[in-house]
Formats: structure tokens, C-alpha cells, sequence
């Protein structure tokens, strides 16, 4: 299948899934949510709408702050239904919370007094400091939306419970952990610490300086990851990752999408499927299942596992990788190496095989329906 057709299915996919979302959550139509909760990243798609141009700015506005003082904090808790959170982390035991409710509606009157009866609070409990909004459901139908935009700083040593939908989403600076649950959203996480499950669906997903044991899910989303340490384990789908500077073993499982790893000092395990995936500078082991798509190595200077289904292999090894022990097979596929050993061919299935030097790394692929091309370096 051709890449162009498979991103226009991608693109239907995305679009139908949103709509019905949008209708399970009550969010009237696609238009709302475009109108009222545009990030940068939406801007430039609303500038060729025209509908319901003069709710862009919210009807009401409300704008507070609140503070709680304690060392017994062990955790931070919050699930913002819509709207945006800033967090930073501090040297302080002291949690400081500025916040703005905005409620859009043509009815300026009717966005005043449904304001009134939003509050934004908190709960402490066993070490959890909890906040929340609360709000009359269901809106009235005068009311077409409302969003809480928290800026947060906390202890930098607490863990971190967060879930938002529908804006923006940044979290610098903390030691213990995190937990993020994100939908819509541009994301952003920088300089923290600990173990990390973070979950973006329909946005976008910024990391860079992380360390510890990392797990994260992204689907129909674009990633962009930095100087990670630790381990990583990535799950995606419909979506498009950049990886560099990578110090950690890695796991990457997902579908549909594509790849784009750089600069990995650790072993990488790859299980995708319908993926364009590019490997460059991969110190540690590589071991691969791989269906539907194309895998582009560059670099190669380790050990390679690699099993292929009408997905085409090109790889490049670094000119000093002489010790291989080496059994590549490819059926209804071409196969090309630079490797000076015995060729075989049964029928549709060819084959090289034989070892190179000590042979204490290992260059094993079977690949069917699918052309293998295996160099070295200029």
C-alpha cells in the first residue's frame, strides 16, 4: 500500500473517531471544539473556518489563586475535564495554584451567572492534596463551553496524578514520579524524575530530560523525545515519533505511523506493524518483528534480530562491524550484501550464510516478501 494512501486513511480514521468522542463527552459539534479551545496548534485550522466566529473569546471570565502549606504532601492530584495546566516544580513545601474559568456562550448574561456556580477547590487526605472543579451538569444549552486554565507550583520531591483534556499541558521540574492521562492536548514534560506513565491520544507529546523507568502510550499523535535515561517503553498508533539522544533500553510496539530513532545508547526492541521506521546510531542489540512498511538502518555496529513481512530492509553498517556471524534469508524478495560468503537459492528463497572474522556478533534476518539490502558505509 502506498504511504499517501495509507496517511489519507489514517487522516478519515482520526476525523471519524473525534466526532463520536466529541458526542459521547458533550461537546455539541466539531466546530465547538475547534472555536473555543484552540491551541497554536489549531489556530491556523480555524483562520479557513467560518463558523461561529464570535465565540473565540470567552462570555465570562473568573480569575482567582489559592495556597496550601504543608510537608506531609506526598502527592498532587488533578483531572481537569477542559482546559490547560502549568506546573512547576519548586524548593518549597508550599503549593501555590493560580487559576481562570472561562465560559463561552453568545448569551453574556447567562455565561455570568453559570460562572457563579463553578467553584474550584481542594481536598487534603493521607498525604494527597486533590484538586478538583465543580460544576452544574449538564450545562445549560445557553452555555456552549467552559475551560479552567491552572498554573501550578509545587514541591519538586511530591508525585504527580494528572489528567487534562483540551488545551495545553506542561510539567517541569519534579523528582518522584509522574502520572499523566492526556486527550487533545499539546504536551509538554521536561527535567523530571522517577517512574513516568504518561498517555496522549489526538495531540501532541513533548519530552526531553527525563530519567527513570518510562512507559508511554500515544495514538493519532505526534512525539518528540530528548535526552531520555533510564528504560523506555513505547506503544503507539497512528503516529509519528522522533527519538534522539536515547540513553536507555528501549521497547517500541505500535501500529500505523512511522519512526525515527537517533542516537540510542541501549538495546532496542521493535514489534510494528504498517510503520515507516529509521534507525541511526543504535549502539545496543537490535531485535525486530516487523509487518507492512520499511525499515531504513543506518550505522549498524551491533548485533541484529530482524523478522520481516512485506516490509523492505535497507541497512548500512559501520565500516569496523567485520565480526558477524551471519544467516539473512529473504523469500519472494531480492537480497543484496557486500558480505565476500556463500549464496544459496531454493526456489523464491535466497540466502546467504557463513561467519566474518570472530563472529561474536550475530546478523540473523528472514524476511518474506520483501527485499533485504545489506552495506557498508562509505
Amino acid at each position: 500500500m502506498k504511504r499517501k494512501r495509507v496517511v489519507a486513511l489514517i487522516l478519515i480514521a482520526l476525523v471519524v473517531i473525534m466526532v463520536i468522542d466529541f458526542r459521547m463527552n458533550d461537546e455539541n459539534t466539531v466546530a465547538d471544539f475547534f472555536i473555543q479551545f484552540e491551541t497554536d496548534s489549531m489556530s491556523e485550522i480555524n483562520q479557513f473556518s467560518e463558523i461561529n466566529t464570535e465565540r473565540q473569546e470567552p462570555s465570562a471570565i473568573r480569575k482567582s489563586n489559592l495556597s496550601y502549606s504543608s510537608e506531609s504532601i506526598e502527592e498532587l492530584i488533578l483531572d481537569n475535564e477542559v482546559g490547560s495546566i502549568d506546573i512547576e516544580g519548586h524548593d518549597s513545601n508550599k503549593i501555590d495554584v493560580t487559576y481562570e474559568v472561562k465560559i463561552y456562550s453568545a448569551n453574556k448574561e447567562a455565561a455570568e451567572n453559570y460562572l457563579k456556580e463553578i467553584s474550584v477547590g481542594y481536598n487534603v487526605s493521607g498525604g494527597e492534596f486533590k484538586l478538583y472543579v465543580n460544576r452544574p451538569k449538564p450545562k445549560p444549552d445557553n452555555i456552549k463551553g467552559v475551560e479552567v486554565l491552572f498554573d501550578i507550583k509545587a514541591p519538586n520531591d511530591i508525585y504527580l496524578d494528572l489528567a487534562n483534556r483540551y488545551g495545553e499541558v506542561n510539567v517541569q521540574n519534579f523528582n518522584a514520579g509522574l502520572n499523566l492521562d492526556t486527550r487533545y492536548s499539546e504536551t509538554t514534560v521536561n527535567f523530571v524524575e522517577g517512574k513516568m506513565n504518561i498517555r496522549n491520544d489526538y495531540g501532541s507529546l513533548t519530552l526531553s530530560d527525563l530519567e527513570g523507568n518510562l512507559t508511554i502510550n500515544t495514538s493519532y499523535n505526534k512525539n518528540d523525545f530528548k535526552n531520555i535515561q533510564g528504560n523506555l517503553d513505547l506503544k503507539t498508533g497512528y503516529a509519528q515519533s522522533t527519538l534522539e539522544n536515547i540513553n536507555a533500553d528501549t521497547v517500541l510496539t505500535g501500529k500505523y505511523g512511522g519512526a525515527d530513532i537517533e542516537k540510542l545508547n541501549g538495546n532496542l526492541d521493535i514489534d510494528v506493524r504498517y510503520m515507516g521506521i529509521t534507525l541511526d546510531d543504535i549502539k545496543g542489540e537490535i531485535d525486530g518483528e516487523v509487518e507492512y512498511g520499511e525499515v531504513n538502518i543506518e550505522s549498524l555496529s551491533n548485533s541484529l534480530n530482524m523478522n520481516s513481512r512485506y516490509a523492505d530492509l535497507k541497512i548500512w553498517m559501520v565500516k569496523d562491524l567485520q565480526d558477524l556471524n551471519v544467516d539473512v534469508t529473504t523469500e519472494y524478495g531480492n537480497l543484496k550484501t557486500d558480505f565476500d560468503l556463500s549464496r544459496s537459492q531454493d526456489g523464491n528463497k535466497k540466502s546467504i550464510k557463513g561467519t566474518l572474522g570472530t563472529g561474536n556478533k550475530e546478523l540473523n534476518i528472514e524476511a518474506r516478501h520483501a527485499d533485504v539490502s545489506i552495506i557498508y558505509e562509505n
